[in-house]
């Protein structure tokens, strides 16, 4: 596991390029200071979890996972069992996110370990106003716990 485990970031976890980009200009309109990280699926996320995980068990991630339900390769859900299932990953936040509002499916996710769930806004002013509100508070948690 490398520092860029170590230093509070936005990850963000969705096969869609544009819901990507979007999510990157609407961080830098907010002047967020956290850095971005990148994943196109779950498998992605989970494979460079383990690349580097025997070297560094003891190691926390500052991270906040934003995390797209449909994915190819590897879904949202599946990519959360499997976060749930190692000590070290299932201590990082993941907030997933979808187009869905249904109630069930909310739950579902918060039954296999989602901290949050986030409705993808329908506007590019929306998106900018979840991270103000809802994303950067986390990580600014996270910073304030490493002081």
């Amino acid at each position: 596991m490398n520092n860029e485990m170590t230093v509070p970031s936005f990850v963000l976890v969705d096969d869609d390029e544009d819901d990507r980009l979007l999510m990157r200009m609407a961080l830098a309109e907010t002047n967020s200071q956290f850095p971005v990280q990148e994943f196109t699926n779950g498998a992605e996320l989970i494979d460079y979890l383990e690349s580097d995980i025997k070297n560094h068990a003891d190691n926390q991630i500052h991270w906040l996972i934003i995390m797209d339900i449909n994915m190819p390769i590897m879904s949202g859900p599946d990519a959360l069992r499997k976060l749930q299932q190692h000590p070290l990953w299932r201590r990082i936040p993941v907030m997933m996110m979808s187009t869905s509002d249904d109630p069930q499916l909310v739950q579902q996710l918060i039954d296999l370990g989602a901290k949050s769930y986030v409705v993808k806004p329908k506007s590019y002013s929306g998106l900018v106003n979840s991270i103000k509100t809802t994303f950067e508070p986390w990580l600014q948690q996270q910073i304030n716990q490493l002081k």
